[in-house]
Formats: C-alpha cells, sequence, structure tokens
C-alpha cells in the first residue's frame, strides 16, 4: 500500500510512469476553473515523449499529507495537456492513491 506515501514514494512511482511514457493522475483543485463543468475530482493522463519528462514539479510538505502541482514547466507535455494547475493536489499516481 502507498496511502500516506512519502515524497520520495511518489516520485519513484513517476519515474516508473516515465518509462511508459504516460501517466494517470487524479487530483484536486481548491478553485474549479470558471466555466469547466467536470467534477472534483478528476482524472488527467500526462503523455510525453521519449525525450521529455513531464514537465510539473511535485512538492510535499512535513505540516501536510500529500502532494502539490508545485510547477509547470512552459512547453511541456503538463502545460499542453491544459488541465493541471500549479496547486493541484496529487490524489493518485497511476490509479493508485497515494493519500491517507
Amino acid at each position: 500500500s502507498v496511502l500516506g506515501a512519502s515524497h520520495h514514494v511518489v516520485v519513484g512511482m513517476m519515474g516508473h510512469a516515465a518509462q511508459r511514457g504516460q501517466v494517470a493522475l487524479t487530483v484536486r483543485r481548491r478553485q474549479p476553473q470558471e466555466g469547466y463543468r467536470e467534477g472534483y475530482p478528476y482524472d488527467v493522463t500526462v503523455s510525453r515523449l521519449e525525450n521529455e519528462g513531464f514537465g510539473f514539479v511535485i512538492i510535499s510538505s512535513v505540516s501536510r499529507a500529500g502532494s502539490t502541482i508545485g510547477r509547470i514547466i512552459p512547453g511541456s507535455p503538463a502545460e499542453r495537456c491544459g488541465r493541471l494547475q500549479v496547486g493541484d493536489r496529487i490524489l493518485a499516481v497511476n490509479h493508485v492513491d497515494i493519500n491517507s
């Protein structure tokens, strides 16, 4: 089980996903985008080319369980998918719950 997974575990899961070229994330956003009707939390799939990363930085806090999107790199797969924002909470990686 990876419930309450540490930052290290989440980054490791992302590394395994990178080998397949895509990752499925379940995320929750504090403030839904205006005009965006999809429910929260929701699933996002980010696909990358062999020569690039997914293009986002995961941050974690000692005081709060879970991981958050800390930065999205311009021109990256994460930016191109158009569905991730800085501050989105990652709830699952490839359908595996990472929160307790």
